[in-house]
């Protein structure tokens, strides 16, 4: 068992937020373990022998509140202190990517190695203390921590500003820009925002709506989609041809779940039609939308690699040109604690890749805000090491459903269900808000743009509206009232200075 004690100003914290708290061993995979508060420790009891590390979310005042691990520890009979382990993993990872991006000698980079130097300075004098006194080990450590958060994520951002350069310079594509589009909104309006904004559209492709009904296909909205998006000379990915999310699956097909050889059939069936239908029009198939991450169906390990095997083949033969795509849900693998019938994300990614799946790029969803696994705020630094963490695989990578909430404002129409608030999911910085979500993605976007292997960037939701997982993210309001993040997003995807975004809604919406 691993026994930890946090502090506060230099006294015990009384009751530690175990919110998205979760465990993990080797290679960062989560294990399974149950997570309490008693005696104002952290006890982890653990189902398997070794050492680990705990995640969980901590407030740092002004610098912001994240979900952040430790490094993995071995059990021991003294606990030890939250606060330190928290900066050492911190620092750990810190110092990790200064190797990897080379920059302990880069002549720009003095800035941030001599500020590297001063948190680790700090983290000295806290293990120092902590040795004989928690309490006074605690505030330099929590100094420490605030400090090596500001020093990775400005580390981070010089990083990507230096391979922006690069590929500039290189003269290669420039990076995708889309917006994820809601099927059945089809009115004048709300097309012309996503004309301004967008170079393609992500066209969903839910089998429960396309096919309510065994055999009885509704492709109207789609169609129309694909149309209109010829007609402007904009891309079309679609998808995910195959989820296992419930909200996703037709509710006839849980007749075969038993006959895995009828499911697969069912499940080919089914993406023939589509590609059939749209093989023309659409350039990127999302083919599988998070099966690593979920698995209603109850699947074995070795029956969703051959499910995921039938679908890309099936696509790749009938649209051998479109680039054939893998989503790798909740990236950071939260989930695995909880549910032994699912894939870590980079598991999945390896056996994809080694199992000789005919497949072009993974697809990462990066939407962050609201107290649910796998949706916890991260900081930059943790994103840029996830996408990095990637390189091995060799694949192309698109960077989908990103998201951050305008506003913290209670919203029941949200698909998370609204049984906590959001600013329980932690936040980057400041309380969210038009201005801080436009900051979140400019930076995430130009981390996304310095790294080569990354294609496409795509924002979740073009408006406000029900059924959406992230509240109060769309990139306009419900009326299509343009929220700031929209105007700097068109401005960044122009190239411009200044966005020239109208302000108002269109006509069309406000009739």
């Amino acid at each position: 068992m691993l026994r930890f004690e946090a502090y506060r100003n230099a006294r015990p914290v009384q009751h530690v937020d175990l919110s998205g708290a979760y465990v993990f061993g080797q290679d960062d995979i989560p294990i399974r373990a149950d997570v309490v508060t008693a005696d104002h420790q952290v006890r982890c009891m653990k189902r398997m022998p070794g050492a680990a590390g705990l995640a969980i979310t901590w407030d740092l005042g002004a610098m912001g509140c994240y979900l952040l691990p430790t490094t993995r520890l071995p059990e021991r009979s003294r606990p030890y202190l939250l606060n330190l382990e928290l900066a050492r993993a911190q620092l750990t990872r810190l110092y990790q990517k200064r190797e990897d991006w080379a920059l302990f000698d880069h002549p720009k980079a003095a800035e941030v190695n001599d500020a590297f130097r001063e948190a680790h300075d700090l983290f000295i004098r806290a293990l120092s203390l902590s040795v004989t006194d928690f309490a006074a080990g605690s505030n330099l450590a929590d100094e420490c921590l605030a400090r090596s958060l500001s020093v990775g994520e400005t580390t981070a951002m010089f990083h990507a500003d230096r391979l922006v350069l690069k590929r500039s310079a290189a003269g290669g594509p420039g990076l995708a820009v889309g917006c994820r589009v809601e099927p059945e909104r089809l009115d004048p309006g709300y097309q012309q925002r996503v004309n301004d904004c967008a170079d393609f559209i992500y066209l969903p492709l839910s089998w429960r709506v396309l096919e309510p009904t065994e055999r009885a296909n509704r492709f109207s909205h789609a169609d129309a989609w694909c149309n209109w998006a010829a007609r402007q000379g904009k891309g079309v990915h679609a998808g995910p041809l195959l989820s296992f999310a419930p909200e996703e699956l037709p509710d006839w097909l849980s007749v075969w779940k038993n006959d895995f050889e009828s499911l697969r059939a069912q499940v080919a069936g089914h993406i023939r039609r589509v590609v059939d239908r749209y093989g023309e029009q659409v350039q990127v198939w999302h083919v599988l939308g998070g099966v690593n991450a979920c698995n209603t169906l109850n699947l074995t390990f070795d029956q969703i690699i051959e499910l995921s095997r039938t679908c890309c083949q099936v696509v790749k033969t009938l649209a051998p040109r479109a680039e054939v795509v893998i989503e790798l849900a909740l990236p950071w693998g939260e989930y695995y604690a909880h549910n032994p019938r699912t894939i870590p994300p980079l598991l999945f990614a390896d056996t994809a890749y080694q199992s000789d799946l005919r497949f072009d790029a993974f697809a990462i969803p990066l939407e962050m805000g609201v107290p649910v696994e796998g949706r916890y705020v991260r900081d930059l630094l943790q994103i840029s090491a996830m996408l990095d963490n990637l390189l091995p695989q060799t694949k192309r990578v698109h960077i989908v459903a990103c998201g951050v909430p305008s506003s913290v404002r209670p919203d029941p129409r949200d698909a998370w269900g609204g049984e906590k608030s959001v600013s329980e999911a932690g936040r980057w910085h400041e309380v969210w808000s038009e201005e801080l979500q436009s900051r979140w993605m400019q930076s995430v976007l130009q981390l996304t743009v310095s790294k080569p292997f990354v294609e496409s960037f795509c924002w979740g939701r073009l408006a406000d509206g029900p059924g959406q997982m992230i509240p109060h993210a769309g990139l306009c309001t419900q009326d299509l009232t343009p929220k700031q993040v929209y105007r700097d997003l068109c401005r960044l995807r122009a190239g411009e200075e200044s966005a020239d975004a109208p302000d108002a809604p269109p006509e069309e919406a406000k009739q």
